[in-house]
């Protein structure tokens, strides 16, 4: 299935997570309109879908990974420090925000019959969230910037050595109304994604 950055050809944790997401909340909805079958089907599936999901905790690394059984050379390899040479691919690998987004999105209600499988606060997305962290944030200037400055809080990117956008420079304006140049290795999407990731993460650390 297509992950969140449409990457294909494996299965992403993103999709199956919210996948079971979606049919634990159906399941509920189908039994108060009297579609039994339609609930029994969704609650098998969900259920299902608890283990899958489950697989992509990596005992060795301690960390959710984003994919499991991949049958493309992703690139860059999104390991510990492809965001310091694209082309590294040392363990661990698999690092990708889509995971942390994914826990956030799916997270259940605390009555739900399904309760979340790697909710936010879990010891295994902490723990994800650590290598996220170690992977993207001491490689980008404007966290220097940031702690510079005495602002809270940490950017990140979408995985370890993101350039999607080709750019070899930006600038942004911080909140003291000044300008400052960054080069590719913290390009576009890892700022403003950062930003946002910022947002997501202030309730959870």
């Amino acid at each position: 299935g297509f992950g969140p950055w449409e990457n294909r050809f494996s299965q992403h944790y993103w999709v199956m997570t919210l996948m079971r997401r979606a049919l634990a909340a159906s399941t509920p909805l189908m039994r108060r309109l009297n579609q039994t079958d339609n609930a029994n089907d969704y609650s098998f599936a969900a259920n299902k879908l608890t283990r899958l999901v489950s697989n992509f905790w990596d005992e060795e690394w301690k960390m959710v990974r984003a994919r499991e059984g991949n049958l493309y050379d992703y690139g860059p390899p999104r390991c510990l420090y492809s965001s310091l040479n694209d082309k590294n691919g040392s363990a661990p690998c698999s690092i990708d925000a889509q995971v942390l987004l994914g826990s956030i999105y799916a997270e259940a209600e605390d009555d739900s019959e399904f309760p979340s499988v790697f909710p936010p606060y879990s010891s295994q997305m902490l723990s994800t969230t650590s290598f996220l962290l170690k992977s993207m944030a001491p490689y980008y200037l404007v966290n220097q910037l940031d702690d510079e400055k005495g602002l809270p809080g940490v950017l990140i990117g979408r995985f370890p050595g993101d350039n999607f956008q080709g750019y070899t420079e930006i600038t942004y304006r911080d909140q003291n109304g000044e300008t400052h140049g960054f080069s590719q290795q913290m390009a576009w999407p890892n700022y403003f994604i950062g930003q946002l990731m910022r947002l997501l993460l202030v309730g959870y650390l």
